[in-house]
């Protein structure tokens, strides 16, 4: 019965170091997550005659901050838009929106009539 025992600990052992040698020599690539602000509503704000598209929703796959570039694609075209500031129901303005935080997002362009609800504008700033 010992001896029993033995040979299956044995030979546990050796599968577990069989399994770690595997990995070990395997080089392991780290899975890039997609971060992107998943388009819940869309506005449009005039101030001193200039029109402001403010995005409402929440980011997915990480955290998006001021300054990051998202981008949209929408028939086949490219959009490129940065976020300008964020803004929560609140009246604060955060310089991130943390994963799943609904927040409003400031961008640089004029794109109400483009962005919709449902899109995703993609987070394509290298992560910090």
């Amino acid at each position: 019965m010992k001896r029993n025992v033995l040979r299956y600990a044995l030979l546990l052992f050796v599968i577990c170091t069989i399994s770690v040698v595997s990995a070990c020599g395997k080089k392991l690539e780290p899975v890039a997550k997609e971060r992107y602000f998943q388009v819940e509503d869309v506005f449009t704000i005039t101030l001193d005659e200039t029109k402001y598209t403010v995005v409402a929703g929440y980011s997915v796959g990480g955290t998006i901050y001021v300054d990051d570039t998202l981008v949209l694609e929408s028939d086949g075209e490219r959009i490129e838009t940065k976020v300008v500031s964020f803004e929560t129901l609140q009246n604060e303005h955060p310089t991130s929106a943390k994963e799943n935080e609904s927040i409003a997002v400031w961008i640089d362009k004029y794109l109400s009539q483009t962005i919709k609800s449902g899109d995703k504008l993609v987070d394509v700033t290298e992560i910090r």
